[in-house]
Protein backbone atom coordinates (compact mmCIF):
# COMPACT_ATOMS: atom_id res chain seq x y z
CA UNK A 1 0.00 0.00 0.00
CA UNK A 2 1.00 3.34 -0.67
CA UNK A 3 1.20 5.49 1.73
CA UNK A 4 -1.07 8.87 1.61
CA UNK A 5 0.57 11.74 1.67
CA UNK A 6 -1.20 14.48 3.72
CA UNK A 7 -0.23 18.30 1.79
CA UNK A 8 -0.48 21.45 3.66
CA UNK A 9 0.21 23.97 0.87
CA UNK A 10 2.12 26.27 2.63
CA UNK A 11 4.48 24.44 4.63
CA UNK A 12 5.80 20.82 4.24
CA UNK A 13 7.87 21.21 6.85
CA UNK A 14 5.26 21.86 9.63
CA UNK A 15 2.83 20.24 11.11
CA UNK A 16 -0.90 20.90 10.04
CA UNK A 17 -2.65 23.88 12.39
CA UNK A 18 -5.49 25.21 11.96
CA UNK A 19 -6.13 27.54 9.08
CA UNK A 20 -4.21 25.11 6.76
CA UNK A 21 -5.80 23.60 3.34
CA UNK A 22 -4.90 19.88 3.77
CA UNK A 23 -5.66 17.58 0.67
CA UNK A 24 -5.98 13.78 2.12
CA UNK A 25 -7.38 10.63 0.17
CA UNK A 26 -8.41 7.46 1.55
CA UNK A 27 -5.75 4.79 1.74
CA UNK A 28 -8.07 2.32 -0.47
CA UNK A 29 -8.93 5.47 -2.50
CA UNK A 30 -5.50 7.28 -3.05
CA UNK A 31 -6.65 8.63 -6.34
CA UNK A 32 -9.89 10.69 -4.90
CA UNK A 33 -8.17 13.67 -3.50
CA UNK A 34 -10.00 15.95 -0.85
CA UNK A 35 -9.16 19.31 0.37
CA UNK A 36 -10.27 21.20 3.07
CA UNK A 37 -9.27 23.74 5.06
CA UNK A 38 -9.52 23.46 8.90
CA UNK A 39 -11.07 26.10 10.71
CA UNK A 40 -11.27 27.56 13.98
CA UNK A 41 -15.57 26.79 14.31
CA UNK A 42 -16.94 26.98 11.06
CA UNK A 43 -18.09 24.01 9.31
CA UNK A 44 -19.31 23.50 5.23
CA UNK A 45 -17.49 20.87 3.96
CA UNK A 46 -19.84 21.08 0.20
CA UNK A 47 -17.29 24.47 0.49
CA UNK A 48 -13.82 22.67 1.82
CA UNK A 49 -14.35 23.87 5.64
CA UNK A 50 -14.11 21.63 8.84
CA UNK A 51 -14.10 22.89 12.15
CA UNK A 52 -10.81 22.27 14.37
CA UNK A 53 -13.82 20.61 16.63
CA UNK A 54 -14.60 17.59 14.44
CA UNK A 55 -13.28 14.19 14.67
CA UNK A 56 -11.46 14.19 11.01
CA UNK A 57 -10.17 17.74 11.73
CA UNK A 58 -8.59 16.35 15.33
CA UNK A 59 -6.58 13.76 13.55
CA UNK A 60 -5.36 15.56 10.94
CA UNK A 61 -3.96 18.35 13.11
CA UNK A 62 -0.64 17.82 14.19
CA UNK A 63 0.15 15.28 11.13
CA UNK A 64 2.45 16.43 8.76
CA UNK A 65 3.16 15.28 5.00
CA UNK A 66 3.36 11.75 4.12
CA UNK A 67 1.67 10.45 7.38
CA UNK A 68 -1.05 8.34 7.90
CA UNK A 69 -3.53 9.31 10.52
CA UNK A 70 -6.54 7.04 11.15
CA UNK A 71 -10.10 8.30 11.90
CA UNK A 72 -11.91 6.84 14.59
CA UNK A 73 -15.46 7.03 15.08
CA UNK A 74 -17.46 5.12 17.54
CA UNK A 75 -20.02 2.92 15.60
CA UNK A 76 -18.27 3.13 13.04
CA UNK A 77 -15.35 1.40 10.63
CA UNK A 78 -12.14 2.98 11.61
CA UNK A 79 -10.95 4.48 8.03
CA UNK A 80 -7.54 5.51 6.79
CA UNK A 81 -5.71 8.68 5.56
Amino acid sequence: EAAIALLDEYDDELEIEIGDFVTYALEDTPTMDIMVQITRNRSDFENGLIASTTPLAQVLLGAAVGDSVVLRVPGQLAKHY
